[in-house]
């Protein structure tokens, strides 16, 4: 890939028991030559750290649009990716984009990166 960026892929990850898996899926982007960054929805952290997927990431994960009293910039994160999964996406976050739009962190980056329309 001489004289191209690596390609970037922002990652959503959804609360449901296969959050688990996002782990792999992680290492395995970054194992086929793409720079992750991750973004997980509060009932995610229930079933993963998000300290394993900075640790795996090599960058921060973020859970919240504002932290100690800081907002984070999250239409930043949009303009960075080239592409994002959500996976797992739950049936509930699934709705919620459809149907709500500004519901949750991983639901903002997926309307700002065009993956539906609403």
């Amino acid at each position: 890939m001489t004289g191209q960026r690596t390609p970037r892929i922002l990652l959503g990850i959804t609360g449901s028991i296969a959050a688990y898996k996002s782990a792999e899926l992680c290492r395995l982007l970054i194992k086929a030559g793409y720079e992750v960054r991750c973004i997980m929805t509060s009932a995610a952290t229930e079933f993963i750290s998000p300290l394993t997927l900075s640790t795996l990431s090599k960058n921060p994960v973020h859970t919240e649009l504002s932290k100690d009293n800081t907002w984070i910039n999250h239409v930043e994160l949009g303009l960075w990716a080239d592409l994002m999964v959500i996976a797992p996406l739950t049936a509930t976050t699934l709705s919620k984009m459809a149907m709500d739009p500004q519901s949750k962190t991983s639901t903002k980056q997926g309307r700002k990166l065009g993956c539906f329309n609403g």
